[in-house]
């Protein structure tokens, strides 16, 4: 299979199981091994945290300190929040520069947006974001609303290098209090300053395939939700150039998988719903 890049975006593990620390050293070592199926670098491999290892977890701090140990972009104990961890996860093989938005710690929890990344590719940014759903954090206030302030910066500074698609990957939906701090502004700055620019918000939390339009006043925006990983295989996207109509769009090729969006309630086992 060819592709450049995997980005996995959330729930490890279900939600039922413990937050401990095997858990999350375990996949990082299915993850980062050498005779993976797909043959993929492990530094093409991103990695997003969803609820289940992070907010639903009774103890959030630990459960941070875990994930940032395993797949965060930075070393959690120096609170730096920067530069590649142990297994060199999401720092691109090809050589193609990738920028990392890392707060200080928010009140000395954690990195308020480690494990956000961008990079620019053949005309196209690729943001990934920290926006989960489940439980409460404390900080969606500063956290997903900073989410936003920096995709608007990304657009700006990429916008006049050619930018003229763009994907975003999160954990969550852009719903609740992630539509308030940020679906609401960058649905308007698309419609505003970008309303020629092929946009899609890739997600995973509902575990629901679903393809939807949130904006009616903007058809360049596409929302779509993945099915969860017991459903279905990952998808390939594609971000497609016809160059006759020069014009950008997305492909999304579902693999043989079910996407019936029956992705039971119950369903606990949900660790690959994940993204190529």
């Amino acid at each position: 299979m060819d592709f450049k890049f995997i980005v996995h975006i959330g729930d490890i593990k279900p939600g039922n199981e413990t937050c401990n620390s095997e858990r999350y050293s375990d996949v990082a070592e299915i993850i980062a091994h050498q005779d993976n199926a797909l043959g993929y670098d492990t530094r093409d491999f991103f990695m997003l945290p969803g609820d289940n290892e992070w907010s639903d977890c009774p103890d959030k701090v630990q459960a941070w300190r875990y994930w940032m140990t395993y797949f965060g972009n930075g070393n959690y104990e120096e609170e730096t929040g920067i530069g590649p961890n142990a297994h060199g996860f999401g720092t691109l093989s090809d050589g193609t520069n990738v920028e990392y938005f890392n707060e200080p710690p928010d009140g000395g929890n954690y990195p308020a947006t480690s494990s956000n990344f961008a990079f620019f590719s053949d005309y196209v940014l690729f943001l990934g974001l920290n926006q989960v759903g489940g439980g409460i954090i404390g900080d969606e206030e500063t956290r997903v609303y900073g989410n936003y302030l920096w995709v608007e910066q990304n657009m700006s500074k990429y916008y006049v290098k050619g930018m003229r698609a763009m994907v975003v990957f999160a954990h969550a939906a852009m719903t609740g209090v992630r539509h308030v701090y940020f679906g609401v502004p960058f649905m308007k700055l698309l419609r505003k300053q970008y309303p020629e620019i092929a946009t899609l918000y890739l997600h995973g939390d509902g575990h629901d395939f679903g393809l939807i339009s949130p904006d009616p006043d903007n058809p360049n925006l596409i929302s779509l939700e993945v099915e969860g990983g017991e459903e279905a295989d990952p998808l390939l996207l594609t971000v497609l150039w016809d160059n006759i109509v020069d014009e950008y769009s997305f492909h999304v090729d579902y693999r043989n998988g079910k996407y019936e969006s029956g992705c039971d309630a119950g369903n606990t086992d949900k660790t690959w719903s994940s993204n190529y």
